[in-house]
C-alpha cells in the first residue's frame, strides 16, 4: 500500500500533507501521518534497487556469445516491428 502525499513547497521549508481522498474522517492514514517523523530521503531505505535489478539482465546476457547477441537484438526489432 502506497501513501499519497502532497508536498506544498513554501519559501521557507517544505511542508508535508496527505492527499484530500486521504484526509477523509476515519482513515487510518491520518493516524498514521499524525505520528510518523520526518524522514529525510537519503536515510530512507531504497524501495526499487536499479543496480540490482541490472545485474539481473547484464549477468546472464555475459555467458552468451556475440552472435547470440545479435540474433536476440534482431528478433526484438522484428517484434517490435509487428507489434506496431
Amino acid at each position: 500500500m502506497m501513501m499519497m502525499m502532497m508536498v506544498l513547497l513554501t519559501s521557507v521549508h517544505v511542508v508535508g500533507e496527505l492527499s484530500q481522498r486521504m484526509q477523509i474522517p476515519g482513515n487510518v492514514w491520518v493516524d498514521v501521518w499524525q505520528s510518523a517523523r520526518p524522514v529525510p530521503a537519503r536515510r530512507q531505505r531504497r524501495l526499487f534497487d536499479d543496480t540490482k535489478e541490472a545485474e539481473k539482465v547484464c549477468t546472464p546476457l555475459a555467458v552468451y556469445s556475440c552472435e547470440y547477441k545479435i540474433n536476440i537484438c534482431r528478433d526484438w526489432k522484428l517484434v517490435r516491428f509487428l507489434l506496431t
